[in-house]
């Protein structure tokens, strides 16, 4: 059960209900900052937007980023 943030009534969160939100970087934030995805339901009785949570999506550059477990084995042993 969620607790609606704007009349406060509570809903049942279903998982056919659940949809993603994407907030996208603009201009030159994108330089610096992620694109942010959101789990989010509509209130079944007022229709606002409750976001839940953050998804943690794996990009190809965040794997680039991460050495592999076998890199980190080899420079302990040495």
């Amino acid at each position: 059960m969620r607790k609606c943030n704007v009349c406060g009534r509570r809903f049942r969160l279903l998982a056919k209900n659940r949809y993603e939100v994407v907030k996208s970087p603009v201009g030159l934030e994108c330089l610096t900052q992620r694109t942010v995805y959101f789990n989010a339901f509509d209130c079944p009785y007022c229709g606002c937007q409750n976001i839940v949570g953050v998804v943690e999506k794996v990009t190809a550059r965040d794997v680039k980023e991460q050495p592999q477990e076998s890199e980190v084995q080899d420079a302990d042993s040495d």
